[in-house]
């Protein structure tokens, strides 16, 4: 194949692949499920009104302890954190490969490694986790982490005690400290995280302690977080009056939620498969016509000068070089 053709149809593909991405403006509800004895988990799809979770990309690498899930837009990476004491890290899933990349958590502080909550706030584009002293169940400080696991910010112990789960408001940006057996407001806006945290009310939900992780969608602003004792379920928590409704069983062992833009599993197919189809197809298509073309020369049939001509007096010639 011609090198212009190739270039075409390369560019054609990730076209595609961009078009793909943007023509899903909805937001979907991701799972994470916790590993099984091989370190085997998945990264999976929540229905959001019956709370059944459907695998969509099996990885392995993951420890008994791994939890939580976020999704960092800007390489489209799903991050999951692995709680092991004394030996925290970030896991990098990229959900098209099948890839789990981790990096040890460095930079904490001496006897405080013991980690909890993740979360991407897009609005500060930083990725936060939650930490506290070694020996303990508690998390009561906020840290900022990069790519690589390494420990950039961390801030003061925070007045309001334990926050297993971090989040962020789409509508507001706010960064949440949550702990639905904790300290009240168990949900709780934190600003001004690493200077002198101001602590607010976002939430009181009912007093769980089976509960964890937070996925507030940016679409309908409905909250959810998953049950991890007992029964596995997905559960809504209703901001108005701060009670708690259960959804349906995951069907799996999920130990983290996440909303991130619904391009991964779709029931028709998508623009980024109808465009590999359509190019693929132009491919076919060109190829056909010039043996087709070749086979006519050959046997002194077909317009073989006018096509030569043609061919010729090209100067940018679309398909043929």
């Amino acid at each position: 194949m011609k090198q212009s053709t190739k270039a075409f149809c390369l560019g054609l593909m990730a076209f595609g692949f961009l078009v793909a991405r943007n023509a899903h403006a909805s937001m979907a509800l991701y799972g994470v499920t916790r590993p099984n004895a091989d370190g085997e988990f998945s990264l999976v799809k929540v229905d959001t009104n019956t709370g059944l979770a459907s695998q969509l990309k099996g990885f392995n690498g993951g420890a008994a302890k791994q939890g939580m899930l976020a999704y960092y837009d800007p390489t489209g990476d799903f991050l999951s954190i692995r709680a092991t004491p004394l030996d925290p890290a970030l896991v990098i899933l990229n959900p098209l490969t099948g890839t789990a990349v981790v990096h040890p958590i460095t930079g904490l502080p001496a006897g405080e490694t013991k980690t909890s909550g993740l979360t991407y706030q897009a609005s500060q584009n930083r990725i936060l986790i939650t930490f506290g002293q070694d020996g303990t169940s508690y998390e009561d400080r906020i840290a900022e982490i990069n790519l690589d696991g390494t420990v950039l910010n961390t801030s003061p112990a925070l007045s309001i005690g334990d926050r297993d789960t971090l989040g962020e408001d789409p509508a507001t940006g706010n960064l949440l400290a949550v702990d639905l057996n904790g300290d009240e407001p168990r949900m709780a806006i934190i600003g001004d995280v690493f200077g002198t945290p101001v602590i607010s009310e976002f939430a009181n939900p009912t007093f769980d302690s089976s509960l964890i992780d937070l996925a507030i969608s940016p679409d309908s602003a409905r909250v959810f977080t998953a049950r991890v004792i007992g029964p596995t379920e997905l559960v809504e928590i209703n901001i108005g009056d701060n009670t708690l409704s259960t959804i349906g069983n995951f069907g799996m062992e999920v130990a983290g939620l996440t909303f991130a833009p619904d391009i991964f599993v779709v029931p028709e197919p998508s623009a980024f498969v109808l465009v590999w189809v359509g190019a693929f197809s132009i491919l076919a298509v060109l190829r056909v016509h010039i043996a087709r073309r070749n086979a006519l020369s050959r046997f002194g049939l077909g317009p073989r000068s006018s096509t030569r001509r043609w061919l010729r007096t090209r100067s940018t010639p679309r398909f043929v070089r």
